[in-house]
């Protein structure tokens, strides 16, 4: 079988929504690489929020930002900033709406002043509704909010991109905002009847990632495959040779998948390695 490049989201796809790995991830993940493919996390983290455990998988590389950086065997080949003075009219509007957010940088995150505290708050009714995965919630958001700064001047110019949380605005009033230079999409996660999404710039997604990858490992389109579950998938999952969404993804992403795979928990990517044969 030809060498094939295989990229996995993170959350909801190569860990489930607790923030654990199954153990058939991990099985499929090195079964595949000792079969000579090569596999990329494609996710619309920054590097900065990847967990350890992830880097610690040795993976092939790294897709972070939704598009906006590139890591190869560890060293980044591409990386995408959003100018500054648009990062002062994210700021100012999100904070002149009550709108908590984080803007996303390679090596840290800057959080709005209530950013924190919206997310511990999100965290803890989690835990309140699955108490039996308390300790894995826990591990997932403990170390990401601990690795949050939100003191000083947060306006940078080494930012890749943005999440927005706990909007009382409709996703059409925050993309009519930002129409010119941004995509505003809706986040997978938040508290119930609030609005969490992601600005990404235009023409950056992870597919623009993915050619990246492509070009400098001289592999083709045709030997890829891409596993995803929310809707900054989607042009991933398009791009790629055989694009699959997992069985708890988003229903938009599943309309322009090539195959439906069970959840995390349900051992999907297992399953559908062992389906394609790369393992």
């Amino acid at each position: 079988m030809n060498k094939k490049a295989i990229f996995l989201d993170i959350d909801g796809t190569l860990v489930n929504h607790h923030g654990k790995i199954p153990d058939s991830a991990r099985e499929a993940i090195a079964a595949a690489r000792k079969n000579g493919h090569v596999i990329f996390v494609c996710t619309g983290r920054s590097r900065a929020e990847i967990p350890e455990e992830i880097f610690k998988m040795n993976l092939d590389g790294i897709i972070g930002a939704a598009g906006g950086y590139v890591e190869l065997e560890g060293k980044a080949i591409h990386e995408v900033y959003i100018p500054k003075e648009e990062v002062t009219h994210i700021v100012n509007f999100f904070e002149a709406n009550h709108i908590e957010f984080y803007l996303e940088a390679t090596s840290q995150v800057y959080a709005s002043k209530g950013g924190k505290a919206y997310l511990m708050a999100m965290m803890n009714a989690n835990i309140a509704r699955y108490p039996d995965a308390k300790e894995d919630l826990e591990r997932n958001m403990l170390s990401f909010i601990a690795h949050m700064q939100d003191e000083g001047d947060i306006i940078r110019e080494d930012i890749n991109k943005v999440t927005f949380m706990g909007a009382q605005l409709s996703l059409k009033e925050v993309q009519e905002e930002f129409k010119e230079n941004f995509v505003a999409i809706p986040g997978s996660y938040g508290r119930e009847g609030e609005l969490c999404g992601e600005l990404m710039l235009k023409e950056v997604h992870k597919a623009t990632g993915i050619e990246i990858v492509l070009k400098a490992l001289g592999i083709e389109q045709k030997d890829t495959y891409a596993y995803g579950d929310s809707y900054n998938d989607i042009e991933m999952l398009q791009y790629v040779a055989c694009g699959v969404a997992m069985s708890n993804g988003a229903e938009a992403l599943k309309k322009v998948a090539d195959d439906i795979t069970d959840s995390p928990d349900e051992d999907g990517l297992y399953k559908s390695f062992k389906k394609y044969g790369l393992i």
